[in-house]
């Protein structure tokens, strides 16, 4: 048999608030705008607007007129559409062949030479154990 757990409906309710929750950043959610802030703000929508108007017509700052008759305008036109063209011309075995040359051109690592050694009397017939770079393990 698996390891079927059995959750009661206290462990669910508890599993349901410990997951996803509306208005959590770390989750996902966003929090709600209050009713009453959104018909505040619903009800100066005109105010602003015709501020904004006014900036543009009648501001003596000229980026000030700018950034007003961009908000006008930015709902309407359209921006230029973006591409964006990607080639990879690598291959994974290219990268790894390149990445084996830097190895071999690095003098500083060292190659182990090891010969498994059965007895002692063998031990004199075999060559010992040596530590050679690997300019000199290629010229071997």
């Amino acid at each position: 048999m698996g390891n079927a757990t059995v959750r009661t409906p206290d462990e669910k309710e508890r599993l349901k608030k410990v997951g996803f929750q509306k208005g959590r950043k770390k989750t996902g959610g966003t929090v709600a705008i209050p009713p009453d802030v959104k018909e505040a703000l619903k009800a100066r929508t005109i105010d602003a607007v015709e501020t904004l108007y006014d900036v543009m017509l009648n501001s003596s700052n000229d980026n000030a007129r700018v950034k007003a008759a961009a908000y006008f305008l930015d709902p309407f036109v359209s921006k230029a559409p973006t591409t964006v063209d990607v080639n990879h011309k690598h291959s994974i075995a290219d990268m790894l062949a390149e990445i084996n040359q830097m190895r071999l051109k690095d003098d500083s690592r060292k190659t182990i030479d090891i010969t498994p050694i059965a007895s002692h009397e063998e031990a004199d017939a075999l060559p010992q154990l040596r530590v050679v770079s690997q300019k000199a393990a290629k010229n071997v």
